[in-house]
């Protein structure tokens, strides 16, 4: 998890794997997936600049505000695949690409340098490991 001392301001990073148990982090890709697809089915078509395959839809995040990070995976070379944002906020474009992998938008994201999109971390971000946070 980067977030702070107050919890305002949080994006939570996925496990690659299903987390039956409670010795593994509360979320993973698969359930986030499942959402970002839903949220694209019913909110994203319509938007006409963006013809996506919900297949190659791979979330790896979220944020305190429901937001979903994802990946689109449709480039067969992984260090070339976009970040798509299903901003839940922003209710007149749900979906965006952001022309950057997920660690550049994590660094654009901390430094405020994304035009489009920001999260204010209060007092200041850090990373907190999920056994930490229990």
């Amino acid at each position: 998890m980067i977030g702070s001392e107050d919890s305002i301001g949080e994006i939570g990073i996925l496990a690659p794997f299903p987390t039956e148990s409670g010795l593994l982090p509360p979320d993973d890709f698969e359930d986030e997936t499942g959402n970002a697809r839903y949220v694209w089915e019913v909110e994203g078509q319509d938007q006409e600049a963006l013809d996506i395959n919900p297949e190659h839809i791979l979330a790896w995040g979220y944020t305190f505000d429901a937001d979903i990070l994802c990946w689109l995976t449709s480039d067969p070379d992984p260090d070339k695949w976009p970040v798509l944002l299903f901003d839940r906020q922003e209710l007149l474009v749900p979906c965006t690409i952001v022309p950057c992998g997920m660690v550049e938008f994590l660094r654009k994201v901390l430094l405020h340098e994304l035009d489009s999109y920001s999260i204010d971390f209060k007092p200041e971000p850090r990373f907190t490991y999920w056994r930490e946070q229990r």
